[in-house]
C-alpha cells in the first residue's frame, strides 16, 4: 500500500473508509474509492468523462464552473456524456484549470505516475523579479527544482499542498489564472505572513469593521488600517500580482489567525477599501477557513451567496443601503460625493468608487479616487 500511495492519499482513503462505515451515501463514496484505485492500479480512468468529474469532485467544483472554463455550456455537456472528444485546447484548459494531467485524459498508462509538479511552469523571472528566488536563477539551473521546493517550504507547506489549494473551487477566481503563477503569490503571501507577529484572534465585529472604514480619511490609512487589523490578530500583507493570475485579494487561516493578502493591481484608494473591506467580510461572516478564498472582484458573484454577503458586508459598512439610495436619488457631483463623504467620515474615493461602480462608468470623477496613493505607502512596492 505504501509503495503505491502517498502518505496523504492513504489519510484520505482512511477517511473515506469511516465515513463509509456512517454515511447514508455510501454508493457515491465508493464509487470514489474505486475510481481512485482504478487510476493507480491501472493508471488511467476509464473514460475522459470519468477523469473530469472526478476532478472536479476532488477540488469541489461544478459543472456549471467547468462550463464556464471551456466557455461554452453545451460543448461541456457534451463532453462529460461522453458525446464529444477533447480536443487540443481543451486538453491546455483542463490541465491549466483542473490540473488534469492532458496525458491522463489521452489515457496514457503511465499518466498517472506523472501527475506531479512541472516546476518548469512556475514564472521564475518574476519570482526573481519579487526577490522570492536567488537573481540568477533560471530554468536551466542546476539546482533549479530544488530552489523552487524550498521556495514553497519556507512558505510552510509544500508545491502539492499549493497546487491543490489553488485549485479548489473560489467562484471569484478568475477561470482564466495562470494556477502556477497563483501558487507562488499564495506561498509568497504565507512567507511574509509567518514573518509578521500578530497576537491570538479572537473576533471581529461590525464595530471594528466600522473603525477600520472611518481611517480612510487619513492620507496614510491604508497603512493605519493594516496596524489596526495585525493588533487584533489579521495579518494583511500586500503582494504584487503575478501575470496572469487576474486577482484582488485572498483571504485564509494560517496557524489559526487570518490572514489577508492584497495584490494592489490597480493603484486606487476605492479599490484598496473596497478589497480590504471584501475580505473582512468573508471573516465577519464565517467563511474563512485554512482553503484560501481568491477574489477577482471583477467577476460577478450572483452565484455564490457567500461572495454576495460579503459584498453586502463591504457596500454597507461604508454607507447603509437606505443613505446610499437617498444620495443616489438626487443629482450627483463632485461636492455632493465630497459632502457625503464628510458626512460618514470617509475618503471621497470610496464613495466615488461605488458610483463609478454601480453606473460602469469609469469616465466619471476620476479625479476622486485616489490613483496612485497606495502602492506608494508599501515597502513591497517601493522597494524600501
Amino acid at each position: 500500500m505504501e509503495k503505491l500511495f502517498d502518505s496523504h492519499e492513504i489519510d484520505d482513503l482512511k477517511q473515506q473508509v469511516e465515513k463509509l462505515e456512517s454515511s447514508s451515501q455510501q454508493e457515491d463514496l465508493a464509487v470514489d474509492m474505486l475510481l481512485l484505485l482504478s487510476m493507480k492500479l491501472r493508471g488511467t480512468f476509464p473514460t475522459p468523462a470519468t477523469a473530469i468529474k472526478f476532478f472536479l469532485k476532488r477540488w469541489e467544483l461544478t459543472e456549471t464552473y467547468f462550463a464556464k472554463v471551456l466557455g461554452s455550456r453545451s460543448r461541456a455537456s457534451e463532453i462529460l456524456s461522453g458525446k464529444r472528444n477533447l480536443s487540443m485546447s481543451d486538453l491546455r484548459t483542463l490541465r491549466d484549470n483542473l490540473g488534469i494531467p492532458s496525458d491522463l485524459l489521452l489515457g496514457d498508462p503511465k499518466a498517472a505516475e506523472d501527475q506531479g509538479i512541472d516546476f518548469s511552469r512556475y514564472p521564475v523571472a518574476e519570482m526573481a523579479k519579487l526577490g522570492l528566488v536567488r537573481p540568477r536563477l533560471t530554468k536551466r539551473s542546476r539546482n533549479f527544482e530544488e530552489a523552487i521546493r524550498g521556495f514553497f517550504e519556507s512558505a510552510g507547506f509544500s508545491p502539492e499542498q499549493a497546487k491543490q489549494a489553488c485549485y479548489r473551487r473560489s467562484i471569484r477566481k478568475n477561470e482564466k489564472s495562470d494556477v502556477c503563477a497563483l501558487q507562488v503569490w499564495l506561498a509568497a503571501v504565507r512567507k511574509r505572513a509567518l514573518g509578521m507577529d500578530a497576537p491570538d484572534y479572537g473576533t471581529i465585529t461590525r464595530e471594528d469593521l466600522t473603525a477600520i472604514a472611518r481611517l480612510s480619511v487619513y492620507p496614510d490609512g491604508p497603512v493605519r488600517a493594516v496596524n489596526a487589523l495585525r493588533e487584533k490578530g489579521i495579518r494583511v500583507v500586500t503582494m504584487p500580482h503575478l501575470r496572469s493570475t487576474y486577482l484582488d485579494g485572498a483571504v485564509f487561516l494560517l496557524d489559526g489567525k487570518p490572514v489577508i493578502g492584497l495584490t494592489l493591481r490597480y493603484d486606487r484608494l476605492d479599490n484598496f477599501w473596497h478589497t480590504l473591506m471584501h475580505e473582512l467580510g468573508h471573516l465577519y461572516n464565517g467563511d474563512v477557513s485554512e482553503e484560501p478564498v481568491f477574489d477577482d472582484l471583477e467577476i460577478s458573484a450572483q452565484e455564490d451567496n457567500q461572495e454576495v454577503a460579503a459584498d453586502m458586508i463591504a457596500q454597507n459598512v461604508f454607507i447603509p443601503r437606505e443613505r446610499w439610495e437617498s444620495f443616489c436619488a438626487h443629482r450627483v457631483s463632485t461636492m455632493s460625493i465630497c459632502a457625503l463623504a464628510a458626512e460618514l467620515s470617509l475618503s471621497p474615493a470610496i464613495v466615488a468608487g461605488r458610483y463609478r461602480f454601480e453606473k460602469k462608468n469609469y469616465r466619471v470623477f476620476t479625479a476622486l479616487v485616489g490613483h496612485g496613493e497606495v502602492r506608494r505607502l508599501f515597502p513591497s512596492f517601493t522597494g524600501e
